[in-house]
């Protein structure tokens, strides 16, 4: 209800406490491998919701030595418009 046939754009923000790139890089691309192959439903209240990657898919964000931080970039549209 009021979100464009065509879905809205938004970023996920994750924080994984490590000194690691590897670690949290490894993890940001197993979600968007999910998105990436015809991204994934959500159900909720009275309808669904599904995730698909925007470009760029991903970045790093602001960071500390122990917490590393990256942002991916995900469309989500309506299915139940």
């Amino acid at each position: 209800k009021g979100m464009s046939p065509d879905g809205f754009s938004s970023t996920v923000h994750i924080y994984f406490r490590t000194t690691s790139e590897l670690v949290i890089d490894d993890m940001v691309e197993e979600i968007c491998n999910v998105l990436r192959k015809g991204g994934k439903k959500l159900f909720c209240d009275d309808g669904q919701l599904w995730l698909t990657l925007e470009q760029p898919e991903w970045y790093a964000g602001p960071e500390e030595d122990s917490v590393k931080h990256r942002i991916v970039n995900v469309l989500i549209t309506d299915l139940t418009l």
